[in-house]
């Protein structure tokens, strides 16, 4: 594929269509959704010439995760019921940065994990940008910037030569944006399941004002249970379990106790389940 410098404005239906019906994929295991080698030779690797190139084919040829920083708008954005999500914009890396963010990649997500496990639940992809943008309402130019993205069988990560002299707070956020991600990603993609007992969409006001007794962090219309769950693993990821003992689960912030209780269900569910202790990441 050919370099591509500019930027892609991502129009279509919202997030919540792809959930909707991913949810029907992963209610069993047997119907996860697989990839297979007839889709990765839609894909030519490697993009490049340069040492960092072999570093990716042999992640490839270990993970059979396709790794870009050359790709187009339908990489990132579309699923098999269309676009994904209304109001973002990404930008390809292109080769800038693409050693960093393999080495940061390496240190603050995939040596955190078994083999085994970055083996089943990787996504497809793994999109390498310079930049992730999402509008904050329609009819508003203001953008956020979004340092990590699930979408469709894919990953983007959108600090690809930003990295230099990242604060110790920026790699946190950057860190469980990241961790966020991918097991949303997972959880979509039927190879990661659910905690049970964890609250259903029935349970998510409709009033952005009542998040904290929702135990929620960021409203979306419709929210949904998955959702929820892949914004508290980016908390978990991201926060020591003392900075969140002492400013998320307090009576003021958490008056009726679902961020702790929501924390608990999280934790000790994928402890039990994958043997992965989330919050031990969060206190890196």
């Amino acid at each position: 594929m050919k370099n591509m410098e500019r930027s892609f404005h991502i129009t279509g239906t919202t997030i919540a269509c792809l959930l909707s019906v991913l949810m029907l994929a992963s209610c069993k295991k047997e119907n996860k959704i697989v990839e297979n080698d007839d889709d990765r030779k839609m894909y030519k690797l490697p993009q490049g010439n340069q040492p960092y190139d072999q570093q990716i084919m042999e992640f490839y040829n270990k993970y059979k995760t396709v790794i870009l920083y050359n790709f187009v708008e339908s990489d990132f954005s579309y699923s098999f019921t269309g676009p994904m999500e209304a109001g973002l914009w990404i930008t390809p890396a292109g080769p800038n940065g693409i050693q960093q963010t393999l080495d940061f990649l390496q240190q603050h997500w995939f040596s955190m994990y078994p083999d085994e496990f970055l083996k089943k639940n990787l996504p497809f992809k793994l999109l390498l940008a310079s930049d992730i943008r999402k509008r904050l309402e329609w009819g508003v130019h203001d953008t956020i910037q979004l340092k990590a993205r699930p979408g469709y069988r894919n990953v983007a990560f959108g600090l690809t030569g930003h990295l230099d002299n990242l604060s110790h707070a920026a790699i946190d956020s950057a860190r469980g944006s990241l961790h966020g991600a991918f097991w949303l990603q997972a959880i979509l993609s039927g190879t990661i399941e659910m905690p049970p007992g964890f609250p259903s969409l029935s349970a998510y006001p409709a009033d952005p004002a009542a998040m904290k007794l929702a135990g929620t962090f960021s409203w979306r219309s419709p929210m949904d249970g998955m959702l929820d769950v892949g914004d508290h693993i980016e908390m978990i990821t991201s926060h020591h379990k003392s900075w969140l003992d002492a400013n998320l689960f307090t009576p003021a912030n958490d008056p009726a106790g679902n961020y702790k209780k929501k924390y608990n269900i999280i934790v000790n569910f994928y402890k039990t389940k994958y043997n992965i202790d989330l919050q031990a990441i969060g206190d890196l």
